[in-house]
């Protein structure tokens, strides 16, 4: 086992290998896997360079994809919705190990999801959670060169809906009992400026209507950041769905405090895998994981086919603005404050907020009128 002046030695089955501390000072053997001195010479100063850079992929390299999905949404205990963007990971790149990853296997991603309809702006955030499990296993480095973002118009897609537009789309869901849900969290989305996720999870303990406040509760591990966290004042059309929903989860046998607004239909539940597939009936204790299909019927039925589920809450905050509600307030019920200016703003209580959601409501005067819904004045000015 007697060395050269570059360190190389070749073992008994001819592959060429070297010695080398290890980050604890700790002399071990590494085989290089060649049997020709110079791709052995090569991958030695790679692996030396990478050693004293301290990017040399670590145990969780040897780890398979799905073993390092498990870990991600562990850490995030539920925090994002990534559940679905994870498990379509596993579907196009299959259970590699994460060292067997290479850039072919995102642009083979890139290319699949891009077929599907989905944005370009999605499909660069979901490779961006690959990316982050190929950070944590040190594996990047080597597919960050080849790997290049799909372009996204510097245009926001984000688009208000106009009160007309509302009240078409509503109008139009109206009835529909397989289009109930969301329609109902449409109205919702509009007055609150919650996102999908965080109406999917609410639960019935979450929402307070007995009270001279009505009101509901985001929790922390259904939205996307600290300041999403927060409780928002329900306006009389807010009310409105709100009951509606209660009424339908009730009838599905949703009633008790823990359990969903929107409990799981079980006989939609298509994952591979999942234990629940094929029963039939509700879970209370499970939410709806999308209405993807009613919002596409919805959405072209009313001949609105490029309108997206987000842009109700664009189109909450921009009413509020519209009616002349203070940005302070507006980012507070979006849930869009800082820290800092949480501390700054201390005078936004309950009134001012229930003053924008009223003022939201006050714009949208035909839809209150087409569902017969009592309008509320707004108490008080905003400034």
């Amino acid at each position: 086992m007697r060395g050269s002046r570059d360190g190389l030695y070749r073992r008994e089955n001819g592959i060429f290998a070297f010695r080398y501390k290890d980050a604890n000072g700790i002399w071990r053997e590494k085989y290089t896997g060649k049997r020709d001195r110079s791709e052995a010479r090569e991958f030695r100063s790679q692996f030396l360079q990478q050693l004293s850079q301290g990017v040399l992929p670590n145990e969780l390299a040897k780890w398979r994809l799905a073993e390092a999905v498990s870990y991600y949404l562990e850490q995030r205990q539920g925090i994002l919705a990534v559940r679905t963007l994870l498990s379509s990971l596993l579907r196009t790149i299959g259970d590699k190990r994460l060292d067997e990853i290479t850039a072919r296997d995102v642009e083979k991603y890139q290319s699949q999801r891009r077929r599907s309809g989905i944005s370009a702006e999605s499909i660069n955030k979901e490779v961006e959670l690959l990316r982050y499990l190929l950070k944590k296993a040190r594996l990047w480095r080597k597919l960050e060169e080849d790997y290049k973002q799909l372009p996204v118009s510097r245009q926001s897609p984000r688009r208000a809906l106009t009160i007309q537009e509302f009240a078409l789309l509503v109008k139009t869901s109206l009835g529909n009992p397989d289009w109930e849900a969301a329609c109902m969290a449409s109205i919702l989305a509009a007055n609150t400026t919650c996102r999908s996720w965080e109406i999917k999870t609410l639960r019935l303990g979450d929402i307070s209507l007995d009270t001279a406040n009505p009101h509901l509760l985001v929790r922390r591990e259904n939205t996307k950041s600290n300041a999403g966290a927060r409780e928002i004042e329900l306006n009389p059309l807010a009310v409105w769905a709100i009951q509606r929903l209660l009424s339908r989860a009730a009838a599905a046998g949703s009633i008790e405090p823990e359990h969903y607004l929107f409990p799981a239909d079980l006989s939609r539940h298509t994952r591979d895998g999942d234990p629940l597939k094929g029963r039939r009936g509700f879970a209370p204790t499970l939410h709806q994981q999308s209405w993807r299909t009613s919002w596409r019927n919805m959405t072209r039925t009313a001949g609105l086919p490029w309108v997206r589920f987000h842009d109700l809450r664009h189109t909450a905050i921009t009413r509020a603005r519209e009616q002349g509600v203070d940005i302070a307030i507006v980012k507070s019920l979006a849930g869009h404050m800082n820290a800092r200016m949480t501390e700054y703003y201390t005078h936004i209580g309950t009134t001012a907020r229930r003053d924008a959601v009223n003022l939201i409501a006050e714009a949208y005067k035909p839809v209150l009128e087409m569902l017969g819904v009592e309008e509320q004045p707004p108490k008080g000015a905003l400034n």
